[in-house]
């Protein structure tokens, strides 16, 4: 540039300085005199955008680590749930097991025979059991896939 000609037509400065651009009002020898007592400094104060970025980044990372640490207390307790319900199952069936066992010694007695409304209710009750049973073991393994 030709700073004659700058001097006589500029009335504003632009200073363009590692990326940045400053305005500064008046002419070219305003700028250089302003400049040399250190009133316009040298250094282009960056704009905040980089902190603010920097910022909302940050707090981004922090929101996304608490909906992780979130979601996994809740995957912990929705596994713990199963698990207390699938030994709730296996306690229930071993109760059942142990029932049917005793049922099926009584029956086996001959003096028990003897007593038909006794034989049809154990029996009832034993075929009960043997289905409770099944429907245990479909809920345990239907539960057990949801932990794997």
């Amino acid at each position: 540039h030709d700073i004659y000609f700058v001097r006589s037509v500029a009335n504003v400065v632009y200073e363009v300085k590692e990326g940045a651009v400053r305005k500064i009002h008046g002419n070219f020898d305003y700028y250089m005199e302003k400049k040399a007592k250190g009133e316009i400094s040298t250094e282009e104060k960056k704009p905040d955008a980089n902190k603010d970025k920097l910022n909302k980044e940050s707090q981004r990372q922090k929101e996304e680590e608490r909906r992780r640490r979130e979601e996994e207390k809740k995957i912990k307790n929705e596994k713990a749930a199963i698990h207390n319900k699938i030994q709730q199952l296996k306690k229930e069936k071993e109760e059942l097991e142990a029932e049917s066992y005793a049922k099926a010694r009584i029956m086996s007695d001959s003096k028990v025979y003897r007593d038909e409304q006794t034989v049809k209710e154990y029996g009832r009750r034993l075929k009960e059991i043997e289905k409770r049973n099944a429907e245990i073991d479909k809920e345990i393994e239907g539960l057990k896939s949801f932990i794997v």
